[in-house]
């Protein structure tokens, strides 16, 4: 791994107390300019269709053949989330991070239901991607019935 970055293995453990940091960090890093692309993709299809056929559009795309490589980082953070604490830490820092940034955009909401929110959302998002990984062709489903029966509209 240190080779393929091309960093000397000394900088490794100086920068990472443990190989956990090391993931954290990594993916991290690898999903932070797919959420800020999601997050622009998802305002420009709620401005032009709104938040039912946004939000269908995106799980179809999480569920997209050749999504593999990110389905699968995020199922492995999940499920080290469940063994180490480490991971848990960041995974919760991660939820709260979400939790505060929900409700500066949205202050009359309430907060338990901007933490429903946050929670549900995270929930589904993983339910889906794992889906798409047991069933590749289940993207192709007609995600807006979900969506449409959800938002009321």
């Amino acid at each position: 791994m240190v080779s393929a970055a091309g960093v000397d293995i000394n900088y490794l453990y100086r920068t990472y107390a443990r190989k956990i940091d090391v993931f954290i960090d990594a993916s991290n890093h690898q999903r932070k300019p797919s959420i800020l692309a999601n997050q622009a993709f998802r305002a420009k299809l709620v401005k032009a269709h709104g938040d039912a056929i946004a939000e269908a559009v995106l799980i179809r795309e999480l569920m997209r053949p050749g999504r593999d490589a990110l389905r699968a980082v995020d199922a492995e953070q999940l499920r080290l989330a469940l063994h180490d604490d480490a991971m848990r830490e960041a995974y919760m820092r991660e939820t709260h991070l979400l939790q505060r940034q929900l409700s500066e955009a949205n202050p009359t909401v309430e907060p338990r239901v901007i933490r429903a929110a946050v929670l549900a959302g995270r929930a589904t998002g993983f339910g889906f991607a794992l889906l798409a990984m047991l069933r590749p062709e289940t993207w192709r489903l007609p995600i807006i019935v979900l969506t449409d029966a959800f938002y009321g509209t």
